[in-house]
């Protein structure tokens, strides 16, 4: 279990470096990617225990990971059918509160195993190549060896504002977006969409009070840049 949650969190954050120019292919992208990650994991200090260096690297990371990761598509993907029965205000919420849930599911388990992902030897993740499905999405296949197995990661690119994201990323088969999407569709068979994001919004209320308090949570900025504050937190 232990070697599984090191390396479910070490690669899903493998996408979270943004590159210094646009990339022609994918493949390109994801090699700048896993050089930015080990360069950004090595300046971290895991001896400062302080709350605000841990809160910014984690808003550095969460930051970056605004401009690769097409939350916007994801969003849309968990929901499937009843994103379109969310208005647009609504829909820019979902966005925001899945950006939110992701980054408390996997970022506590980063800071937990960092040590760990700094001594991972570069070596050991292989990039095998590249499908191009159409001329704005590709699937860019990668391997990494740990306790001599190795582990096949794929990520899943769209050519969208001038430049590849990852929409998903499949791990031994199985896939991020569909393991959200199962479990927003458990809800969804009891309650509306409309209750779903009151309850999500629920569930994250602590960490959007802190952020909306401290100022500093670029997500709770965005999002009320796009939709009226008394709207989100009426209920």
């Amino acid at each position: 279990m232990r070697r599984r949650i090191i390396f479910l969190v070490f690669i899903f954050f493998l996408g979270l470096i943004p590159i210094t120019r646009a990339a022609q292919q994918p493949i390109d992208s994801l090699r700048v990617y896993i050089d930015k990650t080990f360069d950004l994991f090595k300046t971290y200090d895991s001896n400062n225990t302080s709350v605000e260096y841990k809160t910014k690297f984690e808003e550095k990371t969460l930051k970056l990971a605004q401009d690769i990761f097409a939350f916007d598509i994801m969003a849309r993907m968990v929901l499937g059918r009843y994103w379109r029965e969310l208005n647009k205000c609504e829909q820019k919420e979902f966005q925001c509160l899945f950006i939110e849930l992701v980054a408390q599911n996997y970022f506590d388990k980063i800071l937990q195993h960092v040590e760990d992902i700094k001594k991972f030897p570069k070596k050991n993740i292989k990039i095998l190549g590249q499908r191009m499905y159409t001329s704005r999405k590709a699937e860019v296949m990668t391997k990494i060896k740990y306790n001599d197995k190795y582990i096949p990661i794929n990520y899943r690119f769209v050519f969208i504002e001038n430049k590849w994201k990852i929409y998903d990323v499949y791990v031994e088969g199985i896939s991020l977006i569909r393991n959200y999407r199962s479990q927003f569709q458990d809800l969804l068979l009891k309650k509306s969409p409309s209750d779903v994001i009151l309850e999500l919004r629920k569930k994250l209320k602590d960490t959007w009070c802190k952020k909306q308090n401290s100022a500093k949570g670029f997500i709770f900025k965005w999002l009320c840049a796009q939709c009226k504050e008394g709207e989100l937190y009426a209920h």
